[in-house]
């Protein structure tokens, strides 16, 4: 082996924590922000890149992951709080992160950007955030993403991910608001891929009641499946952003966080290659599930979702329980 074969690796490493940590951020403006929200494995990664594409945004990449940043030590995983909520231990931190003032090997370790004017901000731990964090940061502009709850569990439990319910369940608020209603169908939720299930549920319903058209861009996974182009315009539209000659390549290349087993590495559809590893009694329950949760009518049968059924939940007004 040459000597250059040798020191390869380790010049690779030395450039990737260069990339980590020597990047200037030179906008700290609310408005230079993108949050881009969604349930684990429904396809940030891959709408994120399309997002960047131009390599002009510096990528934040899972800032309320408690146990990787210390700033957020207190923040349980998908965190609730009620719009009116101005503590300062919960601000404070989240302010940092949204105006690009935090820097933190986790967080910063996909950044690939130099010079960045734009923030993008990937989580899939702030979909019970995300009114909170639009009427206290009102100039960010947020982008929310939804995927089939059977893809989603099916993708997390191929991972050897576990629930969160219990955390979910803990928060006093969140049961309060929106959860105690459903307590008997969460508690009968016995297998680990029904309790996958219910935390979309959960993770879905709350920010459908609780936004407004005017609060976020909401986009669906199969919509970008089926029309890519058209429906990453939009989105781009709603964030400042326009179609040019670099989308079309960006739409179409895999995420670089997609699994060797997953549809599009497999040449499987990517709007059915999750139903290979789910029977249909798993697809009846979370069914029933959903429609428990009111999602029936998003999410039904068939493997895309009834998007205007979705955004007639999420113009609905909502109020707190007194």
């Amino acid at each position: 082996m040459s000597a250059v074969a040798r020191v390869r690796p380790a010049l690779v490493e030395i450039r990737r924590e260069l990339k980590r940590w020597a990047y200037v951020d030179l906008e700290p403006s609310l408005a230079a922000t993108t949050v881009l929200a969604g349930s684990g494995r429904s396809g940030t990664t891959w709408l994120g890149e399309v997002i960047g594409r131009k390599h002009d945004h510096r990528l934040i990449f899972e800032p309320l992951r408690a146990s990787r940043v210390p700033a957020v030590a207190h923040f349980v995983h998908s965190q609730y709080l009620r719009p009116d909520n101005t503590d300062p231990r919960w601000i404070e931190p989240v302010e940092r992160i949204l105006r690009g003032r935090m820097r933190n090997r986790w967080t910063d370790h996909q950044n690939h950007v130099i010079v960045a004017r734009h923030r993008l901000v990937k989580m899939i731990r702030a979909n019970n955030l995300l009114k909170w964090l639009c009427g206290t940061f009102g100039e960010v502009r947020v982008v929310w993403l939804v995927r089939h709850p059977c893809a989603v569990a099916s993708s997390a439990r191929t991972l050897g991910w576990k629930d969160h319910v219990s955390e979910l369940l803990a928060q006093t608020d969140l049961v309060t608001d929106h959860l105690r209603p459903h307590l008997a169908v969460i508690d009968d939720a016995g297998t680990a891929f029904e309790r996958l299930v219910v935390q979309w549920c959960i993770e879905t319903i709350v920010p459908l009641r609780m936004l407004q058209p005017e609060d976020v861009c909401l986009t669906f996974y199969e919509d970008i499946c089926v029309s890519p182009v058209t429906e990453a315009t939009r989105v781009l539209e709603a964030i400042g952003q326009g179609p040019d000659g670099d989308l079309a390549d960006a739409v179409y290349r895999p995420s670089k966080l997609a699994r060797a087993e997953s549809a599009v590495h497999q040449g499987d559809d990517l709007l059915t290659g999750w139903t290979r590893y789910v029977t249909d009694a798993e697809r009846g329950r979370a069914q029933e599930l959903a429609t428990a949760f009111g999602l029936g009518d998003v999410y039904g049968s068939d493997v895309r979702p009834d998007t205007e059924a979705g955004r007639r939940l999420l113009a609905r007004p909502w109020t707190a329980p007194a």
